[in-house]
């Protein structure tokens, strides 16, 4: 046994506990840990569901003598390499119990978003042998740079986002069922407001790229209920078919499609189109304020001026005509946001961080427990 994660198990809303996805990327990669959370905790269920090796934490504070002392035994026990404290009101009890066990590592992260302040006793205390400083924005780290954090400590990782809603295979067909659609058309997203009518003459013109097409597709107009239609003579094109309220199903409707397009700015498009291209669905998005910067032209997914129109049909045109360069540019803008984005990107990059740390003080980080030692 090698790694202890310590976390007091309190999740602020909508944001996901970064240990549980951690712990569960260590088990995949077969790396000993224990997991320590107390009990009364809805994360503590949630580990044991996942079937992590996840412990009762009983220790409150390293006033808590006793239990300070039974987690630096447990420590000792397993020949504990690292210890990470999730949160800051757990670090000084588990900073207590690493120095008594001569742990050679100690982590922590700089919980949630805020002013960094180190003035506290005794968090400053606790900080004096932490050899990781997990934070999750660039300002924290240069409030804490600021107050005499060596630079080298610190390691600004984000929040992950939990993307499976939007990789599950059994989304892939939500928007044909719903639709009443056959297994084998094309399903392409537009998203825009429909203000006026020189949006319906981009419809009509991409109805008739459709039309020369030889697979059978459709076009799934996304939007909330403020649509122009009918006013100033304004007719939707055949074939084209609404979805409206899509947000409340938004990860199986994304799932489902085959080609997103993206023509009108909201708030909160770049996290809408991180998760699309998470999902693995070729872009093709007006360039704009809001875009992720993952979205790279001809890489990752297609982009073009947004008051061009014939750019767009252009770019529309090539990824209908050319199916293995609307792959690729799935492929590759996937890969770029799981591995940055995802929780499971982030739980990679810490675990890089623990190797390299470990590498820096010379310390063999995943040694086994000794036959004799409990785990």
């Amino acid at each position: 046994m090698s790694l202890f994660l310590i976390d007091a198990g309190q999740e602020p809303p909508g944001i996901h506990a970064s240990s549980y996805y951690l712990a569960k990327e260590l088990k995949l990669l077969g790396m000993p840990f224990r997991y320590y959370i107390p009990e009364s905790s809805p994360l503590h269920s949630r580990a044991m569901i996942a079937e992590l090796p996840v412990e009762p934490l009983r220790a409150r504070s390293e006033r808590d003598v006793l239990g300070t002392w039974r987690l630096a035994r447990a420590m000792k026990r397993s020949a504990c390499r690292l210890v990470h404290a999730h949160d800051l009101s757990t670090l000084p009890m588990a900073a207590a119990a690493a120095v008594r066990a001569k742990v050679p590592l100690q982590v922590v992260t700089w919980s949630g978003p805020g002013t960094a302040d180190m003035s506290q006793s005794p968090r400053q205390k606790s900080f004096r042998d932490v050899d990781l400083l997990v934070v999750r924005e660039e300002e924290t780290k240069d409030e804490l740079e600021e107050q005499g954090v060596a630079p080298e400590v610190i390691k600004v990782i984000p929040f992950g986002r939990d993307f499976s809603p939007y990789t599950r295979p059994e989304n892939r067909d939500f928007l044909r069922r719903e639709l009443k659609l056959g297994p084998d058309v094309r399903l392409i997203g537009i998203k825009t407001r429909f203000a006026g009518g020189r949006t319906w003459l981009i419809l009509r013109r991409l109805k008739q790229i459709l039309e020369s097409g030889s697979s059978p597709t459709r076009v799934v107009i996304l939007g909330e209920g403020d649509l122009d239609i009918g006013s100033r003579g304004t007719v939707p094109p055949e074939g084209f078919l609404y979805y409206l309220g899509w947000h409340k199903d938004f990860p199986q409707v994304i799932a489902s499609l085959d080609l997103f397009v993206v023509l009108s700015s909201d708030p909160g498009d770049r996290e809408r189109l991180q998760a699309a291209m998470a999902a693995g669905v070729p872009l093709v998005a007006a360039t704009k304020a809001g875009l992720p910067r993952e979205l790279v032209h001809q890489k990752t997914g297609l982009r073009f001026p947004p008051n061009d129109s014939s750019a767009l049909v252009r770019s529309f045109s090539e990824i209908l005509r050319n199916r293995a360069l609307g792959s690729r540019l799935g492929k590759e803008g996937q890969d770029a946001v799981l591995a940055k984005h995802s929780v499971q990107g982030m739980a990679r990059r810490l675990i890089k961080e623990y190797e390299r740390i470990a590498r820096r003080k010379g310390v063999s980080l995943f040694r086994a427990a000794r036959p004799t030692e409990t785990s």
